[in-house]
């Protein structure tokens, strides 16, 4: 069974299929799919029974509009929420570094 569908397209795919090599199963297909539910949910609906992995990557990272990660959980029919450890681990990040904890970063713990 192949591995591998991609949600939306950005120099991230490139690098990732890039450095796989021309024989992995990371090869098998690349969608681009505009940053609205129903085609994130639609698209990985329908490719997910055809593969093993599914990966996403895309967009400018966390921002207020950033639907993909509820998307995925949608699709796969389980909850999404914040993780406390990876906040933990964020929180200590932000404390070691003197970086500021806006919503956003914490945003990043969610799982």
């Amino acid at each position: 069974m192949p591995t591998a569908v991609r949600c939306s397209a950005t120099i991230a795919d490139v690098l990732v299929v890039g450095a796989a090599g021309q024989d992995s199963p990371l090869r098998c297909e690349v969608r681009v799919v505009g940053d609205e539910e129903r085609a994130i949910v639609n698209a990985l609906n329908a490719l997910r029974p055809r593969y093993t992995y599914v990966f996403t990557t895309g967009g400018i990272g966390p921002t207020h509009g950033n639907i993909t990660a509820d998307c995925v959980a949608k699709s796969f029919g389980v909850p999404i929420d914040t993780d406390p450890r990876a906040l933990a681990i964020l929180h200590e990040w932000v404390k070691t570094t003197g970086a500021e904890m806006m919503a956003m970063t914490a945003w990043l713990a969610k799982f």
